[in-house]
């Protein structure tokens, strides 16, 4: 059932409507914030958030070159590295979102189609009314959450502070009439690009969530298939539906591995050298406080966007596996021979296939990954320090 503006349900009905009605408050967050996003609307609307998108992006390529127009005379390891530092963590941004911008546009719609279409098939762990709900409350504390944030980072990195930061350049070009608007205007670019990531990322954890819960139940079904010990043994049929279903989950695991395949590329490709480089520029002592604040909170941002991907796709992979322990459990005597062909498969394509997100197809983003990370990071603070940097 496809739900538009002009055709409001009231809230008991949402669990009938498709997942895209669902999702549609996130999406124009999103939308605001920068990113054009795939919704049912006006043709004129859709043109003017494309304009409202490309004149965001090319904003955002300007703020990369700046550093390197605008700040000369910085000859010193500390500033270079702090230069590079800003830069790298708006790369690190642009790749982020402008990426995910083309991703998001061209399967987004397909994965929605998919979900809706595997829900009529088998049902779903969540209805649709418990997301809409989750997605209210994550947008009332996102948006919460980020004017805050933002009014601490004005008053501690934008009001009254030393010109020559790194960070406001050019700052010390302009005439000092205007450098309360160069702040603010500033500031409120840094806050949409901020909100924008912190969007994304809430609408990457709440889809893998539903996933998570399509596995958790599937395991359940296994579970109690197999656990019903002194009954009838289940049938060809039963097993055989439980392992469909599955593969469908798997599709849709790769759907959503394309559309959020940029959000993943930029988490270990361009944060995780950003923060390293952070870290090496922050145990420099010859840094402004200015200086340092901003280079704290940029690093949080993407620490923060590290972990939380990180975790969440580890949650999912974990989850996707599960059911291995319930098969290998299973009393074999009582099964026919077709039933042990399909468990055959079931076992094989949980062992030999790993399940989950993916960078690029290289690797799949599973718990080993948190010891690469970690490993990384750990091995470049300890190298910044013993070199007495």
């Amino acid at each position: 059932m496809a739900v538009s503006v002009n055709n409001p349900v009231a809230v008991e009905d949402i669990a009938n409507t498709d997942l895209e009605w669902c999702f549609k408050p996130l999406m124009i967050l999103i939308d605001f914030a920068g990113m054009h996003m795939p919704m049912k609307r006006r043709k004129a609307f859709n043109a003017l958030s494309i304009v409202y998108s490309v004149c965001f992006y090319v904003c955002l390529c300007l703020g990369n070159t700046r550093f390197f127009l605008f700040t000369g005379g910085t000859n010193t390891v500390g500033k270079w590295t702090t230069r590079l530092s800003f830069c790298g963590f708006q790369v690190s941004c642009a790749y982020f979102t402008t990426a995910t911008c083309f991703s998001i546009n061209r399967h987004l719609p397909k994965l929605f189609r998919e979900f809706d279409s595997y829900g009529k098939s088998y049902g779903s762990a969540t209805d649709n009314a418990k997301i809409r709900r989750i997605i209210k409350i994550l947008l009332c504390l996102l948006l919460c959450q980020s004017c805050i944030i933002h009014v601490f980072i004005y008053m501690t990195t934008f009001h009254n502070v030393n010109p020559k930061a790194i960070h406001l350049s050019p700052l010390g070009y302009i005439q000092e009439d205007y450098h309360l608007i160069f702040k603010i205007v500033y500031d409120i670019w840094l806050w949409l690009c901020t909100l924008q990531m912190t969007a994304i990322l809430t609408f990457f954890v709440i889809f893998t969530y539903c996933l998570s819960k399509e596995y958790s139940r599937t395991n359940s079904q296994i579970k109690h298939m197999f656990d019903k010990a002194g009954e009838v043994a289940p049938s060809t049929r039963e097993i055989d539906r439980i392992r469909r279903q599955f593969e469908n989950i798997c599709s849709l695991v790769e759907t959503t591995d394309e559309v959020f395949k940029h959000v993943i590329g930029s988490c270990y490709i361009a944060s995780v050298p950003v923060i390293c480089l952070m870290l090496f520029g922050l145990i420099h002592t010859d840094l402004m406080k200015e200086e340092n604040i901003m280079l704290i909170d940029s690093m949080a941002v993407i620490l923060t966007t590290v972990v939380v991907l990180t975790l969440t796709s580890v949650v999912l992979n974990f989850k996707a596996h599960s059911g291995l322990t319930c098969l290998l459990k299973v009393d074999l005597s009582r099964l026919t021979e077709k039933d042990l062909q399909i468990i055959t498969i079931f076992i094989t394509r949980m062992t030999t296939t790993n399940i989950g997100y993916t960078l690029y197809n290289l690797f799949t983003v599973d718990s080993s990954t948190i010891l690469m990370v970690s490993t990384v990071v750990v091995d470049v603070s300890l190298k910044c320090e013993v070199h007495g940097l």
